[in-house]
């Protein structure tokens, strides 16, 4: 099947793939997501597609998938894999698990899902740092509070100065967001929208969830008037390469990026931009490519990382970076390597991809000392500090366990002993 599509509706991107630009999962991905693609856009998708596709190499599965939808998108409305009647197949199912267990099915809408989502981490946060479970073992816990109309998670850290007893205040409200044009909002177009951590977002969907939702522009750097949502195209920018742009306007004066600085930033690059990872912006720092004060603190300098990668870059020999006016970033590698990887949200949405400036940066940054990574945060506990803790409370509860059975053994001991067998039936 896989041969048939190359040879017969992709012939320019089995172009790619036999000379090796693309390897098998990118071939795979986008077979998988153009299966009801209209026979008349086959030519121009295959074009976009094959045009692009070897710049995809390090995308996550999710990240591809999104990438290859929004050209689907684009030429062919109906023809992104989304089922019309999905909204019908919605529901929520507990199931019995092992003893004492149960396991939770649905498929509901991604909104809410996200909702959800954002519920549960800040329900699972509500402990203290001693608390003996995993993120995710409190992010199951959560659930019980939620159903109980309850904000707080009980901690189990086992102290009577826990600050998690002296602080119950009720976890946020969830705040979800959705990128998308203006037009689309308007109804004047269907290019979709996007919903951080799920993809792409029909335009039905994000027109209904406008007349509901608060609207807030993204304002673009150098914008003296609110843009509007993002998502129209810019004449002359296709957001697919680094290309020419203006010097750069005066940078911001301090070392954190302002508000709307940092929305855009986070707007612009939706996930960190180390090659291969897509954690969401939530969970992302903004790092200086050329370290502040020697690089300033602008658009064309600063970027999302998450922290296990921003403390890669930042400490560990070797590793070094570099930002072009459209966001894109080369990361290279100890070994010499280097890999670029593109802001998702501009790949998206063609005015996050507007050039922002060159900097004119005279002084390069000071080589990093033998002794860097020394300064590295420490945690304040280690894993293995975690690690017996768990053991310790696993051992405990199994303790009781064992605890419960012996006296229901002794108890049946002695009703034997005082009555006799039990009756045969």
């Amino acid at each position: 099947h896989h041969a048939r599509v190359l040879r017969d509706k992709l012939p320019l991107v089995a172009a790619r793939f036999t000379v090796g630009d693309i390897d098998y999962r990118v071939v795979r991905m986008i077979i998988a997501r153009t299966g009801i693609v209209d026979p008349s856009v086959w030519a121009g998708l295959d074009a976009e597609l094959a045009a692009r596709a070897h710049r995809w190499m390090r995308f996550s599965e999710r990240q591809l998938r999104d990438r290859v939808d929004q050209w689907i998108a684009k030429l062919d409305p109906n023809g992104v894999r989304v089922p019309p009647d999905i909204s019908e197949q919605r529901f929520v199912q507990i199931d019995p698990s092992t003893p004492g267990m149960a396991s939770i099915w649905a498929n509901i809408d991604a909104v809410e899902a996200a909702a959800l989502d954002q519920r549960l981490d800040a329900v699972a946060n509500t402990v203290c740092e001693q608390d003996p479970r995993s993120h995710e073992q409190r992010r199951a816990d959560a659930i019980g509070p939620l159903a109980r109309l309850e904000a707080h998670l009980v901690c189990r850290c086992g102290r009577e100065d826990c600050p998690a007893a002296q602080n119950r205040a009720a976890a946020d409200a969830a705040v979800v967001h959705v990128l998308a044009g203006k037009s689309t909002v308007d109804g004047t177009s269907d290019a979709p929208g996007y919903l951080p951590g799920h993809g792409v977002l029909p335009a039905e969907s994000v027109r209904d969830l406008a007349g509901r939702a608060k609207i807030k522009p993204v304002r673009l750097p150098g914008d003296t008037a609110d843009a509007g949502p993002c998502g129209e195209s810019k004449p002359g920018h296709s957001g697919d390469s680094p290309e020419a742009a203006e010097p750069a306007e005066a940078a911001e004066p301090g070392y954190r990026p302002s508000a709307a600085l940092s929305e855009f930033i986070r707007w612009r690059d939706l996930t960190c931009r180390f090659p291969g990872c897509d954690a969401p912006a939530e969970r992302c720092d903004i790092d200086h490519t050329t370290p502040w004060p020697l690089g300033p603190t602008h658009p064309s300098n600063t970027k999302l990382y998450c922290r296990a990668h921003h403390l890669i870059k930042t400490f560990c020999p070797g590793w070094s970076d570099r930002q072009y006016p459209d966001g894109t970033v080369e990361v290279t590698t100890p070994t010499g390597h280097t890999y670029t990887t593109e802001p998702h949200g501009a790949a998206l949405f063609d005015d996050l991809a507007t050039p922002t400036g060159h900097l004119n940066l005279t002084d390069p940054p000071p080589a990093p000392g033998p002794n860097r990574s020394a300064k590295m945060p420490k945690r304040s506990r280690t894993r293995e500090q975690d690690r017996q803790d768990r053991i310790t409370e696993e051992r405990r509860l199994r303790a009781e366990f064992n605890n419960d059975l012996a006296h229901e053994r002794a108890y049946q001991a002695w009703l034997a002993e005082e009555h006799g067998p039990p009756p045969p039936f």
